[in-house]
This record gives structure tokens, sequence and C-alpha cells, in this order.
């Protein structure tokens, strides 16, 4: 969800992702992006092949998850305190990162 969160705010390339997330590992992130791409939520596209440059676009089926993330985000800003040094990405669970 943090992936597809970065591409509605503008993010298209892995260093973008990467800047946006300094948590997560390029082998995770590289992970989750080929996971994201296989169930059709984003697609990869080749910009340039010397030197390889790489840009990840929403799919329909990822622009329509759109609605349901604003909603999320909405209620846990409203609802929920985040502790700051959860780390979801490192395997912290839910209770401790939302106190739920």
């Amino acid at each position: 969800m943090f992936i597809l969160k970065d591409m509605f705010l503008g993010a298209r390339r892995f260093n973008d992702f990467l800047k946006m997330n300094p948590r997560i590992s390029g082998k995770v992130l590289s992970d989750q992006l080929k996971n994201l791409e296989m169930y059709g939520y984003i697609e990869k596209i080749i910009v340039s092949k010397t030197p390889l440059r790489a840009e990840y676009v929403l799919t329909e089926r990822g622009r329509g998850m759109n609605k349901m993330l604003y909603e999320l985000m909405a209620f846990a800003g409203d609802h929920l305190e985040v502790d700051p040094d959860c780390d979801l990405w490192k395997g912290d669970n839910l209770k401790k990162c939302f106190g739920i």
C-alpha cells in the first residue's frame, strides 16, 4: 500500500520509492514492485535501454485503489496514534505501530 500511495503522490522510478521510504531495502522494494506488477496494479515501462531506465505507472486496477487508500489514510490520521519508531518493513506489528 505504501508503494501505491507513493505513486499517487508522483513516484515513478525505483529511486523515488527509496527516497520516500528510507527504511525499505532495495531488495524488499524490488520484490514488492514485482508483486504489484504481477497482480496488475502497476506496469513497468522501459524508458531507455542505455542506460537502462524504467518507470512504473498505475494500471486501471491500481488507479481504482485511490479512493480506498485516501479513506484509509484519512481514518488513520483521525483515529490512530502512530508510534514514530514503528517500522512495518522490518516486521513490527500493527499493535506496536498503531496501538490496536
